[in-house]
């Protein structure tokens, strides 16, 4: 979907993109989806800790680490991508995020202990 925005005034002195201009605008069912993708982990990983400490020999205390630190990166994402999408458009924005979300998911899924996984 295509939404035109009207430029500003005409003599105002700041029309720095020449009139109107086109905001792309992703569909509904698109936004929940990426936004549901980032607490989908949480809910599948949290119920499986006491068994991810089994396969990692690693403690209970180090497997929390990793929920705290994957809370951590999701809040400091949003601090970083807000800013960035603002600058750039949201598409590329969110294709960096995802392709980063999938890298960190392949490195959680062939960790071989407990800091490898934290530091994925």
């Amino acid at each position: 979907m295509t939404i035109r925005l009207p430029g500003p005034p005409a003599g105002s002195g700041c029309d720095l993109l020449g009139g109107s201009r086109a905001l792309r605008v992703p569909p509904l069912w698109l936004l929940a989806l990426f936004t549901f993708s980032g607490t989908l982990a949480m809910h599948i990983f949290v119920p499986a800790l006491p068994r991810a400490a089994l396969e990692l020999d690693a403690s209970i205390a180090s497997m929390q680490l990793t929920v705290s630190f994957y809370i951590l990166g999701l809040a400091a994402g949003q601090l970083v991508y807000g800013p960035l999408s603002d600058r750039f458009g949201w598409h590329p924005i969110l294709i960096c995020g995802l392709l980063l979300y999938t890298a960190a998911g392949i490195g959680c899924t062939f960790a071989p202990d407990a800091h490898a996984l934290v530091a994925a």
